[in-house]
């Protein structure tokens, strides 16, 4: 049909976006999103499903519209490991209990003592972690025990999704592997973990199939409700961060995302699984790509730029970030004034240095600083420096010239930054697209998608040099603290 278009949709934490791509790869249509996230009790995140769900249709309306019902297919990126109760006629029993919350800690205690830190890990490529799906269904059982005995399925935002476009639970590889409920080898649910929760729990999840893969057609009352001219296919995507990653062109071995946003992260990606108890005790996890036949290994700071967000909001009269980090650069600050941490497995000391007539400016610039020089360790720390091969750098913080200049010195390579610095729905559209035959390959669809710019800072081993002698100095402050020698 002429000017038919597929949609990749990215259901993220706090908004959702749908794009329209095209066959030539143009973006033909877009629109957004935004709803809530509940904080019930400290540190317990919940989310209502129906909200996010009201928010997903605007977008698909709005898309829809645009494109005149031309939608041959939807492909889905969302957030990981947040887990809805459903019944059997689908219907939403419990708000959605985020990847964030932290209520579980006693249900991991359980899972250390029961499996250990290695057996889950190497099983799962998760590990003990409060973000995972696992223990939040185990808490549900122990705390709400009527409701996890009336609950038919516990879904994902994917499963949740699918099964209100098309009838059918279906959950990509990508996204079940992210639940600590999956062996990463076996690429299929395990029942060794399956049975903690009760026996035959599988038939509580969903079908299990690749990124990419066509889960069905959207139903006829859909197809009605939102003006689509035929019934598109849907298409199974994954967890928003490896949608992004392919989105960006992260596919081959030995290339990583740095995705600068509300949370800094970063995935490497790999031909096999990296699992090795190095990069475990460093925090990072390992999940099926929905790239067929690739893994990538992941690292969260969920401080990342909503550190920034804090200061720009404190300042008041700085317009925004880009404002801020202009300015930052005018700042005579010698050294950077704050090296974040996360207060959640992540092996590294939250510290602020400053010192007389420091100002917002000195502080932004810091901050900037704090974070690149934060991940950028970690990954080194991680990975040999030959296994690092080509880094793209995506999010908010990427529009930044000087923060990718940074992560340029940092890491002594070129920082490669797409024309397009959201790409979750784009790598969501891709797979879509390839799968109705739109494209022959993510390579051949990023070609006409966007471009890339390679950016490369100067003075890198200066740079570099400085920041590791900064490092040992607040290093040595902090184990003075620790025994009380330091405050």
């Amino acid at each position: 049909m002429e000017g038919e278009a597929v949609i990749g949709l990215d259901v993220g934490t706090t908004n959702c976006k749908a794009i329209a791509l095209d066959r030539s790869g143009k973006i033909v249509a877009d629109a957004r999103e935004e709803y809530g996230i509940l904080e019930v009790n400290p540190g317990w995140f919940e989310q209502d499903p129906e909200e996010v769900l009201n928010s997903v249709k605007k977008v698909l309306h709005s898309v829809s519209a645009k494109c005149k019902g031309n939608i041959s297919a939807i492909g889905i990126s969302v957030q990981g490991e947040a887990v809805i109760p459903l019944s059997r006629e689908g219907k939403v029993l419990h708000r959605a209990i985020l990847g964030m919350d932290r209520r579980c800690s006693n249900q991991n205690k359980f899972l250390r003592e029961t499996f250990g830190d290695e057996e889950l890990y190497y099983e799962t490529g998760m590990p003990i972690s409060t973000i995972n799906t696992l223990p939040k269904i185990m808490w549900i059982k122990d705390n709400l025990p009527e409701l996890f005995e009336e609950a038919h399925h516990f879904v994902l935002y994917e499963d949740f999704l699918t099964q209100w476009l098309t009838g059918e639970l279906a959950i990509s590889d990508c996204l079940a592997s992210r639940t600590q409920l999956f062996s990463i080898e076996e690429r299929d649910w395990s029942e060794k973990l399956l049975n903690i929760l009760e026996k035959n729990f599988r038939r509580k999840l969903s079908k299990v199939v690749r990124s990419g893969e066509i889960v069905g057609k959207v139903r006829k009352s859909i197809q009605k409700a939102f003006g689509f001219k035929k019934g598109p296919l849907v298409v199974a995507g994954g967890h928003d961060q490896a949608c992004a990653s392919l989105g960006a062109g992260v596919v081959e071995g030995g290339n990583v995302l740095w995705s600068t946003g509300t949370a800094d992260v970063v995935e490497m990606c790999s031909d096999v699984p990296v699992l090795n108890s190095k990069i475990m005790n460093l925090g990072f996890s390992t999940y099926i790509h929905c790239a067929h036949d690739k893994y990538l290994s992941m690292y969260v700071n969920h401080v990342g730029g909503i550190t920034l967000k804090w200061l720009r909001d404190l300042a008041g009269d700085v317009e925004g970030y880009e404002d801020l980090l202009d300015a930052s650069k005018r700042s005579n600050s010698l050294l950077p004034i704050m090296v974040p941490l996360v207060k959640e497995d992540v092996p590294f000391d939250f510290l602020i240095a400053s010192g007389l007539g420091t100002s917002k400016y000195d502080l932004a610039l810091g901050i900037v600083e704090g974070l690149t020089y934060h991940i950028a360790s970690i990954l080194r720390s991680a990975f040999e420096e030959h296994m690092i091969k080509r880094v793209v750098s995506v999010g908010g913080g990427a529009k930044s010239r000087y923060w990718n200049e940074l992560k340029s010195s940092l890491l002594e390579i070129p920082i490669v930054v797409p024309s397009i610095s959201d790409t979750a729905p784009i790598g969501a559209a891709i797979l879509t697209g390839i799968a109705v035959g739109f494209f022959k390959s993510v390579e051949k669809a990023l070609e006409k998608i966007m471009s890339f710019e390679i950016i490369e800072a100067e003075g890198k081993e200066r740079l570099r040099e400085k920041y590791q002698n900064f490092w040992r100095y607040l290093r040595t402050l902090s184990i003075s603290a620790d025994k009380g020698g330091f405050v």
